[in-house]
């Protein structure tokens, strides 16, 4: 995997790009692979036919060893693979048969929190349409008629936040995450069925939004449509934000966006790499 084919740099600063290339061309674009220069010699002087001779048996050396020594591994790159394998590491094979499965924490700190773990399939090839972003808004939403409001006004939690913990390319593992009150804590199965009375809301219109679309009826607009399927106006707002803070927003300090934009790019090349998730 540590060979200069497989690294992304990104190099911010408030020079011209012309300037950046040639702080950058000369000092990484040179780096030497020692993998091919190893199994296949070095490619300096070689003709184009060559080359490609080489990075065809490259290729293949390459898929020998993933086929041997990684065989888990899944690719990095969204356009390594269209249709991405589930592998979630958190199923019943792998704890024993039993699902699901209950963890407790005794802390030293006096805290009470309760964390819940869904593994779902990766998202990863379609950031733009990725269902967890409505999922994160809906469970994460504290407005009236939200599962926060109903929860806090019972007293028992006094926060709650939602989204992915792990987002890979091979699974998705959402989380959400309440502190409790103590009669929250005391009566946390109680808040365990208000969620998932909650997701089983989401299911059911998420059924009725699959099963019609506005293009069905010619005579209902999107206005019309949207007070009949309360899930594609949710999502469409959620979208016009995303845009907006897209639009808005300015890269931010250079220390974290150097990294994020690196391993954006490494993951949606570098077309998409400043718009994936957002648009």
């Amino acid at each position: 995997h540590y060979r200069p084919t497989n690294m992304t740099v990104v190099v911010v600063g408030p020079q011209t790009l012309d300037e950046l290339e040639s702080w950058v061309v000369p000092r990484f674009g040179r780096i030497p692979d020692r993998w091919l220069e190893k199994n296949e010699g070095t490619v300096e002087g070689a003709t184009e036919e060559a080359a490609v001779e080489k990075w065809a048996k490259m290729q293949k050396a390459a898929a020998k060893l993933v086929n041997e020594a990684a065989n888990d591994a899944p690719p990095v790159s969204i356009n390594a693979e269209k249709k991405p394998s589930f592998c979630p590491s958190f199923r019943p094979q792998l704890q024993g048969g039993k699902w699901p499965i209950l963890v407790t924490v005794l802390p030293l700190k006096s805290t009470r929190t309760l964390v819940l773990y869904f593994p779902l399939p990766p998202t990863w090839h379609v950031p733009d349409q990725s269902p967890t972003r409505i999922l994160s808004h809906l469970f994460g939403h504290e407005g009236p008629g939200s599962v926060f409001a109903l929860l806090q006004d019972a007293g028992l939690i006094t926060s709650l936040s939602a989204g992915n913990r792990v987002s890979a390319p091979d699974q998705n593992l959402f989380q959400i995450q309440m502190s409790l009150t103590a009669d929250g804590e005391e009566n946390w199965k109680e808040v365990v069925r208000v969620l998932f009375s909650y997701g089983r809301l989401i299911r059911d219109y998420a059924k009725k939004s699959m099963s019609s679309h506005p293009g069905q009826a010619e005579d209902t607009t999107r206005a019309e449509y949207a007070k009949l399927d309360p899930l594609r106006r949710i999502w469409d707002e959620v979208a016009t934000l995303d845009r907006m803070r897209f639009d808005q927003t300015s890269p931010g300090h250079v220390y974290s966006f150097a990294p994020a934009l690196a391993q954006s790019a490494s993951k949606y090349g570098t077309t998409y790499c400043l718009s994936a998730g957002s648009l």
